[in-house]
């Protein structure tokens, strides 16, 4: 008869090690929503969603106001240069990516994704400072692309307008990296919240330009004069208010923000997907593009108009359809890494089913009052 095998320490450790792996991985992971937690926070969302395009519809009303629709112009044109930048490099479209390979890090890594995030921030970080410095540096050329020849928007306003607001670039591709790594975790608050605070910062930098004493220079253009200044700088600052939030949220879940240098498998795969998201990004900013061009050469008011009439169209789809794909995303993307296709099945005849029901008799009472709204509102 053998004796009974005898465990050294070392041995002993490994097999608690093996047996706590499992357990560490569980607790990484993230409970899954219920149909009906997935419900509520939908509607929790659409409400923060509907504050946040009040607030920023206060924000574009004051704006017009405050300064006209010629000069509104020069400043929504620059004002879209760092959207546009971020949403190449980037920005929010990116974040539906973001999340499913977020996802399998958590469920896959045996630190539940943290040195995955870590290398994520890292690269990210790198990236948009590098696209912002480079941004800012070719605002004069940016803003020739965005009006075009001959345009009758103030150009050099314009450009004034676009060095000051361009670093925004930074401020809306980390929130988007944030926003994506909040959502894994269930967390949507902070990122619903998150531009009400940008906006808020905004109307009080209109605050100021109205007390600030002074006139806008226009004819000549000087980059040092008080109201130029304000203007810009104060809605910059509410770009990077917004990142604030969810760097507080972040720390709130206690994830790492420490550098870590080198590039995951994972994020080599995630170049691939982002490759075709560019080509499409690209393409719907080529839109816009050529619709400012156009706006900018028909009248001095053209690009406000056209953004007014954008934000109101952009309503429905922004409080309801944008809502509903962010919450059930990660459920969506933790059902598809288990390979459970019914589940998979299930979240999308959800999100079709809360989509369709709230989009349907919104849809129709924009079709039918869209045009006295528009007249309320921006008349």
């Amino acid at each position: 008869m053998k004796p009974a095998p005898r465990w050294t320490q070392s041995q002993s450790a490994q097999q608690v090690t093996h047996a706590m792996r499992p357990c560490r991985e569980l607790s990484a992971q993230q409970p899954e929503l219920s149909d009906a937690a997935l419900v509520s926070r939908s509607w929790a969302m659409a409400f923060a969603t509907l504050i946040s395009r009040i607030t920023g519809f206060a924000r574009v009303v004051l704006l017009a106001a405050i300064l006209g629709a010629a000069l509104s112009s020069a400043f929504s044109v620059a004002n879209q240069l760092p959207n546009l930048v971020a949403a190449l490099v980037l920005e929010a479209t990116f974040t539906a990516i973001f999340v499913p390979v977020l996802v399998r890090a958590e469920r896959s890594d045996p630190d539940g994704g943290t040195a995955f995030v870590r290398q994520l921030i890292t690269l990210t970080t790198t990236l948009l400072l590098l696209s912002t410095t480079l941004s800012v540096l070719a605002a004069p050329l940016l803003v020739r692309l965005m009006l075009g020849r001959n345009p009758q928007v103030n150009e050099p306003l314009t450009t004034a307008f676009a060095y000051l607001l361009l670093p925004q670039v930074l401020a809306y591709g980390l929130s988007s990296v944030f926003m994506a790594i909040l959502n894994t975790r269930n967390v949507f608050g902070p990122p619903a919240w998150a531009p009400v605070i940008n906006n808020i910062v905004a109307i009080a930098a209109l605050v100021g330009y109205l007390v600030t004493p002074g006139e806008l220079s226009v004819d000549p253009v000087r980059m040092g004069n008080a109201k130029l200044l304000v203007l810009g700088i104060g809605t910059t600052a509410g770009a990077f208010a917004q990142t604030a939030v969810l760097l507080v949220a972040l720390g709130r879940e206690h994830i790492s923000l420490h550098p870590l240098w080198g590039l995951d498998q994972r994020l080599k795969r995630f170049g691939a997907m982002a490759t075709a998201m560019v080509l499409y990004v690209l393409i719907s900013q080529l839109g816009l593009v050529v619709t400012n061009q156009i706006a900018s050469t028909t009248a001095a008011s053209g690009p406000a108009i056209y953004n007014y009439t954008w934000l109101v169209l952009m309503l429905p789809f922004g409080i309801i359809g944008v809502t509903v794909l962010t919450v059930v995303m990660p459920r969506l993307s933790r059902n598809a890494a288990a390979n459970d296709t019914p589940a998979m099945l299930a979240d999308l005849s959800l999100a079709t089913r809360l989509t369709l029901i709230t989009l349907i008799p919104t849809v129709a009472f924009m079709t039918a009052g869209g045009s006295a709204m528009g007249s309320v509102l921006f008349a």
